[in-house]
């Protein structure tokens, strides 16, 4: 005998995509404070196709509660316990390598913003980003594997054109934000100068001294001319 379902019953997985109800979103959240955990709740009971199932306050209750759920994305607060915030991001992605990682801090800082990379972070949103713009951000991340809040862009893309560590060599921007430097220019002046937002520059001097293992900014205009 040969039984007849309808598609839509049997086998929902061959209807058109236009009539497929997609899964909704899993996250979860790591933060220490309650009040983020209630705001994201809210925001989810209001977002039908994001799904909130669970929260942590702390790095053992969040390895308790993975063990039970698994969240497509997790929200997770870099400034929860200092350095230690970066070893638990990478044991959790090395764990669960199909969770992403979204980072959710309070400074645009390109020292966390490379170290959260460097720890498997897929993503890096601003606390500034509104309960409305959070959707968005999310969705983004899952659709297309990142997201960074439009603020550090620039930053990202300098990270991620970055040369090796063997390459030591200063790039022509480099070169002229350290020109202006010694030149006694501020942020914000060598930002006018040189048409560049004030965040991309305190981002290539923060990296410049990382890299460079600089204390100050004088310093590096002295390194520069080993460059020359």
């Amino acid at each position: 005998m040969t039984w007849w379902c309808p598609v839509n019953e049997a086998r929902p997985d061959l209807l058109p995509a236009s009539r497929r109800i997609a899964a909704p979103i899993r996250i979860c959240v790591i933060d220490d404070h309650p009040i983020v955990h209630d705001g994201l709740r809210y925001m989810v009971s209001k977002t039908p196709d994001i799904e909130f199932c669970g929260g942590a306050l702390s790095g053992p209750e969040l390895e308790a509660l993975l063990r039970t759920v698994s969240p497509d994305i997790l929200l997770f607060d870099v400034n929860l316990n200092g350095e230690k915030s970066f070893a638990l991001c990478r044991r959790i992605k090395d764990r669960y390598p199909n969770i992403r990682i979204l980072i959710v801090s309070a400074f645009g800082d390109a020292h966390l913003l490379q170290k959260s990379i460097q720890a498997g972070a897929s993503g890096y949103a601003l606390k500034s980003v509104s309960m409305a713009e959070l959707p968005s951000a999310i969705r983004h991340l899952h659709e297309m594997g990142t997201y960074f809040s439009p603020p550090l862009s620039d930053y990202v893309l300098h990270f991620l054109s970055r040369p090796s560590k063997g390459d030591a060599e200063i790039s022509p921007r480099e070169s002229a934000i350290i020109r202006l430097i010694g030149q006694g220019s501020t942020n914000s002046e060598i930002a006018r100068e040189l048409a560049l937002s004030v965040h991309t520059v305190k981002f290539h001097v923060s990296q410049m001294l990382q890299q460079y293992h600089c204390r100050r900014r004088s310093e590096l205009v002295t390194l520069a001319e080993h460059f020359r």
